[in-house]
């Protein structure tokens, strides 16, 4: 992923089963070895760019879930259910959490059953 100034994040993802049979001192080879043996050409480029600024470990998270709608509230996205963010679904929850809330929202603006909508929504997305 480029981020600016030439930099870019690269990620590598192995089941957790692997990476904890790594010590932790020997991630960053695991972590050059997984790009080298997958795409060549793209190790090519990290050994010409060179490390800014290391590896970093990260073992993934639990998902959490929160009750997406009450009383004149609504949460849409990772504010409602949090997934692990190497899988990039956070944003695409976000989106159309945001297009469902307002679909069920736009029809009960005029007619004042917005707890029904949100109600509505909530049942939705869960």
């Amino acid at each position: 992923m480029p981020t600016g100034g030439g930099n870019a994040n690269v990620w590598v993802s192995v089941p957790a089963v692997v990476a904890g049979l790594v010590p932790a001192e020997r991630r960053r080879r695991l972590w050059a070895d997984v790009i080298r043996i997958t795409d060549a050409e793209l190790w090519s480029w990290v050994v010409a760019s060179g490390t800014a600024t290391g590896a970093r470990s990260f073992a993934g998270r639990h998902p959490t879930t929160r009750q997406p709608a009450g009383d004149a509230w609504a949460l849409v996205g990772d504010a409602c259910h949090a997934t692990d963010p190497l899988s990039a679904h956070g944003i695409t929850d976000a989106l159309l959490g945001a297009e469902l809330l307002a679909r069920a929202l736009a029809p009960a603006l005029g007619s004042g059953d917005v707890e029904d909508a949100l109600q509505r929504y909530g049942h939705e997305v869960e």
